[in-house]
């Protein structure tokens, strides 16, 4: 059961599950070259280690041959380059970093549902299945979040709070990138101590429903994808 999943940087989390289940968000940077400086610092101290895309004057970099970055158990805020970018170089690096722990599970999956269309063929009786599209749904078992109020205002609502309390009331559906971090032992026992097996990011997510039970413990999302990212760490 989770009991607390703090940012990364604050090695905290209590979790009988394998994900530790984070709120991120995508940026993108423009560096500062001058023809000397190799080693430059980003905006954010949570960079989560293989989100990053890293291009010069438009071609897109390799980590190791082009660059490297100052990886410590899946999580950066620097970025080295092999060879100096000249000054009329123009650098971008796009990534994703945490924002804030959501809680813990113990298993996701991620369902692509592909949509079709029955089309007649023409001067036939003959009938083809056309591709229209997919669409992508993600669900957690064993979800523990943070706290209802803090998870559910992610998704949608709004929180009001007053001296003597916080009350969440519920509204239209927001939009939100959620990053899993996938351990291979228990991650109570290896957050802080080691680095995820695979980082799953899943970009521009939507609640399509939730539940919570007052007698207990339980709730869950399910939630709507439209774009998924799975980093597997070497």
């Amino acid at each position: 059961m989770v009991i607390a999943i703090q940012k990364p940087d604050q090695k905290t989390i209590s979790a009988s599950g394998k994900l530790a289940i984070l709120l991120a968000d995508s940026k993108e940077e423009i560096l500062t070259t001058d023809g000397i400086k190799t080693e430059f610092s980003l905006s954010n101290n949570e960079v989560l280690s293989g989100s990053e895309i890293v291009t010069k004057n438009g071609l897109k970099l390799k980590i190791g041959t082009d660059y490297n970055i100052n990886d410590a158990l899946g999580i950066f805020n620097k970025i080295t380059f092999n060879i100096a970018p000249s000054s009329n170089d123009v650098i971008s690096i796009e990534y994703s970093y945490a924002i804030k722990g959501l809680g813990g599970a113990s298993e996701l999956e991620v369902k692509e549902e592909i949509e079709t269309e029955e089309k007649t063929i023409d001067f036939s009786y003959a009938k083809i299945q056309i591709e229209k599209g997919s669409s992508l749904s993600a669900s957690f078992k064993d979800l523990i979040t943070l706290g209802d109020i803090d998870t559910m205002v992610e998704f949608g609502g709004n929180i009001e709070v007053t001296p003597k309390y916080r009350k969440y009331i519920n509204g239209s559906s927001k939009t939100a990138t959620i990053a899993i971090q996938v351990y291979g032992e228990q991650a109570d026992v290896v957050y802080g101590a080691a680095g995820p097996k695979r980082l799953i990011i899943l970009k521009n997510v939507k609640k399509k429903s939730s539940g919570l039970k007052f007698s207990s413990a339980e709730r869950s999302f399910d939630l709507s994808v439209q774009k998924l990212e799975i980093i597997e760490y070497l």
